[in-house]
């Protein structure tokens, strides 16, 4: 079996406005135990000085890596496409994806390039634990994966079908080989928020088992401004839930379809249109019908849990 430390490793950062954590992302990059790393940053068109925070970071670090790259867009592209501009400039035998507000424990890299080697996977999952900055503080907290060991001792098929009802892993966590990237291609850019449950749809319905490794060696910043998260006043991003309908559409309700799944079929259907009632009513938290139909969209009535 090959060895691992011998290869290139391809860290790719999503950023965008993250002046204020991309820092703190980068040192867990430079105290890596693996040697040899190519560090690419794509930022997408970040409105804060997030670019002249990582440059100067690596013109003081540069000597850490075989190669250290910008990427600047003019324009946002969406976390999808950014994600891939990193991917096609990665010259790496492994390419690790990571958000610009994450951390990485210093042996990950060694750790999961291992397991990639000695098992002939073509990617990994592990687990991972949230923080959050209080104060100057790190906060850190357990995060438990949804995905448990049946799913992952399971075969490609078998894990395409249950990733059709719901996505259950830790994409922080991600390592793949570059082959993997070169077999599939790259993220779909028709869902420009949520690369990752789409493209982990793809592999396994292309027959390509998920791996996991039991280790927590990844923090991720919890924040309740993400994506997927209301902020105070807004219940729900309404460029997100508008994703997820066409994510359903598209790639979703077919296999549930083919495999005979009316049950996910009818809650998806119960989440869309609570989450249209959502819309429709304000999208505003203080509004008794929106926080109302917001309860039935995540099934939070009857004791009944999401």
């Amino acid at each position: 079996m090959s060895d691992s430390k011998n290869k290139l490793v391809s860290v790719v950062i999503v950023a965008y406005n993250a002046a204020d954590s991309i820092v703190g992302t980068l040192d867990s990059i430079y105290n890596q135990t693996y040697a040899d790393i190519e560090l690419i940053v794509a930022d997408d068109a970040s409105r804060d000085n997030t670019v002249e925070v990582t440059r100067a970071w690596i013109d003081a670090h540069r000597e850490r890596f075989t190669d250290c790259t910008v990427i600047a867009h003019e324009k946002n592209q969406g976390v999808a496409e950014n994600l891939n501009s990193g991917i096609r400039a990665a010259t790496g035998d492994y390419i690790k994806d990571f958000a610009a507000d994450d951390q990485l424990h210093p042996t990950y890299l060694e750790v999961h390039t291992a397991y990639l080697e000695k098992t002939g996977a073509d990617c990994v999952f592990s687990k991972m634990q949230a923080f959050r900055m209080e104060d100057g503080k790190k906060i850190v907290s357990d995060y438990f994966p949804p995905a448990g060991a049946d799913f992952f001792d399971a075969d490609a098929q078998t894990q395409y079908r249950m990733l059709l009802c719901g996505n259950m892993l830790f994409s922080p966590t991600f390592l793949a080989k570059r082959t993997l990237y070169d077999r599939h291609g790259l993220y779909d850019t028709r869902f420009p928020l949520m690369e990752d449950y789409p493209y982990y749809l793809k592999l396994t319905k292309e027959g390509t088992k998920l791996h996991y490794l039991d280790v927590c060696l990844v923090d991720y910043c919890f924040s309740e401004t993400s994506i997927s998260n209301a902020t105070s006043t807004r219940v729900l991003s309404p460029n997100f839930h508008k994703m997820m309908r066409s994510f359903f559409y598209k790639e979703r309700l077919g296999g549930l379809w083919r495999y005979k799944n009316f049950k996910f079929i009818l809650l998806s259907f119960w989440q869309l249109f609570f989450g249209d009632c959502v819309l429709l009513f304000g999208n505003k938290s203080k509004n008794p019908i929106v926080r109302f139909c917001d309860n039935m969209r995540q099934l939070k009535f009857r004791g009944a849990k999401k």
